[in-house]
């Protein structure tokens, strides 16, 4: 009797361990973040991204989409690229911890019998985005002796992330008579270097180019001083006069766009799709202002672009009938 239950229990043990090394065989894809982006891919309603077709036969491709980022996306569009290629999505806006469902038919093609094409399939998402960023500017008088305190500085955006160069200046006045007396100006000249850098998983990127839109160029990049007696005289290698169309406010805002940038749009492309380096010339127009104390003013930027990223890829098998 003790023969026959042990016998029993090991062919119940060997059944329930072939039963778990066997069971189903199709795995769910785990989600896939890009860090700011989650993506589901869903196949006919199934979380997969296996995808086999005979020839002909149609499916349904469904993305699930999270932006897990700290800032909005602007006019979000998904498009398939590969053997089967479809129709880009509709446009939507979507909000930090917002989810969006993108879908596509797709069909395979007419192949021949016992014919057999495997092939990758990507989902790109293109959308609009917004990083803004800022530093202190320090200026101290000619006679300032205290410790200098390191400016501050701060960015935002999950795609491009603003950082500067921008130290603290000794304005000076060489004072006599109760005026100042500066024989070269310039020697009052601050400059601040910007770098708009891509830290984000895809690149600056537009799904179709117009306004002088290209890979890796903003669509505007803009800059915006604050406090009294400074004004941009240089950016890049352009003069103030040469930046007359593109200052404002006094020469305290300085805009730029791709639409007008004609033969300087290089001032807006990053430079292999990394980073783009900007030098801004400030300068000093009454020294006597800054000769009481400390003076703590701001540079705030920002920068419109479009994005692409790569968000998932599907495993396709084509078969003849």
């Amino acid at each position: 009797m003790d023969k026959k239950i042990f016998a029993f229990f090991l062919l119940f043990s060997l059944v329930l361990f072939l039963g778990c090394i066997g069971g189903n065989k199709e795995k769910k894809t785990e989600e896939v973040s890009t860090g700011t982006l989650n993506a589901t891919i869903l196949i006919n309603g199934k979380e997969t991204n296996n995808l086999v077709l005979v020839s002909g036969q149609s499916a349904q491709i469904g993305l699930r989409l999270k932006n897990v980022g700290s800032r909005d996306i602007f006019n979000a569009t998904g498009f398939l690229i590969g053997c089967l290629e479809s129709e880009e999505t509709d446009k939507y806006d979507i909000a930090p911890n917002g989810e969006q469902f993108f879908s596509w038919t797709v069909r395979a093609p007419v192949l021949g019998t016992s014919e057999i094409i495997k092939c990758p399939t990507t989902i790109r998402i293109c959308f609009d985005s917004v990083s803004k960023g800022y530093t202190e500017l320090i200026f101290i008088p000619e006679t300032y002796n205290d410790v200098i305190p390191a400016p501050n500085y701060y960015s935002s955006g999950d795609f491009l992330k603003f950082t500067y160069n921008a130290g603290a200046m000794r304005v000076i006045c060489n004072k006599t008579n109760g005026e100042c007396n500066v024989a070269d100006p310039s020697i009052n000249n601050m400059v601040i270097a910007v770098y708009t850098r891509n830290i984000g998983p895809g690149w600056v990127d537009y799904r179709k180019y117009s306004n002088g839109l290209a890979i890796n160029t903003l669509k505007k990049l803009s800059f915006n001083l604050s406090g009294d007696n400074v004004e941009i005289i240089k950016f890049g290698e352009l003069s103030k006069e040469q930046l007359d169309n593109w200052l404002s406010d006094d020469g305290k805002y300085l805009e730029i766009k791709a639409s007008e940038a004609g033969d300087y749009k290089y001032l807006l492309k990053l430079v292999q799709g990394k980073e783009l380096y900007s030098r801004i010339v400030l300068n000093v127009k009454n020294p006597d202002a800054f000769q009481d104390g400390l003076n703590v003013y701001t540079l705030n930027s920002e920068a419109d672009y479009g994005y692409c990223v790569d968000v998932a890829t599907i495993n396709v098998e084509l078969r003849g009938r």
